[in-house]
């Protein structure tokens, strides 16, 4: 990697020019980011800078073809979500039913947003779904050539040193969720990258989770739905006592799941402890 230009070289060592490069790299910004995070979980920069680089050579960068969403306003109603943007450091407590799409695209809409989901398939299909709104964002890693170019950028951990142009906000979805933590050494944290990165560029940073870990909380303001919406957004979890049950009669689902299953309208989750 190429990590600085234009330095004065100790006495005694003399500078070659570059001939040649293989692949357009992590950008000046990102590289400082990887170094804080470097020292922050005392690892090697070099570990940070790979996870910061593209899956394939970049020999350049070229304009997308289909060129970068301008800055446009959706409308949503939603209270909470509106003093969400407003803010600068929000924890932003939310059922698992809320629409992730209808969140981020608040943000998408506004202007180039950093995006983290916890599983890259989520990340495509919010991907997906802002792009049915007429927004344009970049999936990382496999679109890293755009994302680099311009654009939103929704990705899983490694997004977190994704190259974006003209930051201007980051969202967390899950940021309770344990993926966003390297399980190798360095054992870094992408929802505390995001947070630093959010810090360095002065721009709203937005923790989103049904169940906020303590570091959330004690990072930011907290926003949450009023008590029916929130329990409304949760599924119902009822037990059934089997041993009450007759053994020849109910079956293998007992009566009680069969007259769920027959009344529901959505999807039902069954556990048999068998």
């Amino acid at each position: 990697w190429v990590l600085e230009i234009d330095i004065q070289p100790e006495e005694g060592i003399n500078l070659l020019p570059l001939s040649k490069y293989r692949s357009v790299g992590p950008s000046p910004e990102v590289i400082d980011l990887a170094r804080w995070a470097a020292h922050r979980w005392a690892g090697r920069l070099n570990r940070f800078l790979t996870t910061a680089s593209p899956p394939k050579n970049v020999p350049s960068l070229e304009q997308r073809k289909d060129g970068i969403e301008k800055t446009k306003t959706i409308a949503n109603d939603a209270v909470w979500l509106q003093e969400a943007v407003k803010r600068k450091e929000t924890v932003l407590r939310l059922p698992p039913s809320q629409d992730a799409v209808a969140v981020a695209s608040e943000f998408v809409a506004k202007g180039n947003t950093l995006i983290l989901f916890p599983s890259i398939s989520g990340a495509q299909k919010l991907a997906a779904g802002l792009k049915r709104k007429g927004l344009h964002v970049s999936v990382v890693p496999e679109q890293w050539q755009h994302a680099a170019v311009g654009g939103s950028v929704v990705g899983s951990r490694s997004a977190a040193f994704a190259p974006i142009v003209d930051l201007s906000a980051v969202v967390v979805f899950d940021e309770h969720d344990a993926s966003y933590q390297e399980e190798r050494a360095p054992t870094w944290n992408a929802r505390d990258v995001v947070v630093e990165r959010a810090k360095r560029k002065d721009v709203p940073c937005v923790l989103v989770s049904a169940i906020p870990t303590l570091e959330a909380i004690s990072w930011g303001h907290q926003i949450k739905l009023s008590r029916k919406e929130e329990r409304d957004g949760w599924p119902i979890v009822e037990i059934i006592d089997r041993r009450v049950d007759d053994p020849i009669r109910s079956g293998l689902l007992s009566q009680k799941l069969t007259s769920i299953l027959r009344d529901e309208t959505g999807p039902v989750v069954c556990i048999l402890n068998r």
